[in-house]
């Protein structure tokens, strides 16, 4: 994962996240970049972070890494937020890519993958998870796939709108 990992995170925080979001000039974007990308990918590394290759037929090396992952008794963690940057505590609309591990992880082994729904409450810095998803057995993954996608948003939602008590001690 090495250089192509520094390489993409330089490519990101170049082409969007300093020069775009923070509207950063390029001539100051490009070497900030060099420095946080290896500082990133570095991290990335040591945490075991599985690349996501959206647009490419490099995903499929997503997915059988996550598989491998799964079977190793390891869980998974999945940001499928399509607007990451927004400042709104409700969950907009997700990438449904995800989904697709459901149907390699059956494959793979007869059994189905619990989604379980975690959101972090900035305001009392708590992670909270909700009521886990599973797809139905008896039907079809394309069937149910749009309709398990909105289920794991509406339960982020209702997280995100849970009120936490805290207690005072």
């Amino acid at each position: 994962m090495g250089f192509e990992c520094k390489q993409a995170c330089y490519d990101h925080y170049v082409n969007y996240t300093f020069t775009k979001r923070f509207k950063i000039p390029s001539l100051i974007a490009k070497p900030l970049a060099w420095g946080v990308s290896y500082f990133v990918s570095s991290l990335a590394q040591s945490a075991r972070v599985i690349p996501v290759y959206r647009r490419s037929r490099r995903i499929i090396r997503t997915l059988k890494e996550s598989v491998e992952t799964l079977q190793a008794g390891a869980s998974v963690l999945i940001f499928p937020d399509v607007d990451y940057s927004s400042d709104n505590s409700e969950v907009g609309r997700i990438y449904e890519g995800f989904l697709n591990l459901e149907k390699y992880y059956n494959r793979k082994t007869g059994e189905h993958i619990d989604f379980v729904p975690l959101y972090a409450k900035q305001t009392t810095k708590e992670i909270l998870y909700g009521q886990t998803i599973r797809f139905d057995k008896d039907r079809d993954f394309i069937d149910q796939r749009d309709e398990k996608a909105h289920e794991l948003q509406a339960e982020l939602n209702r997280l995100a709108n849970t009120e936490v008590e805290v207690d005072l001690v």
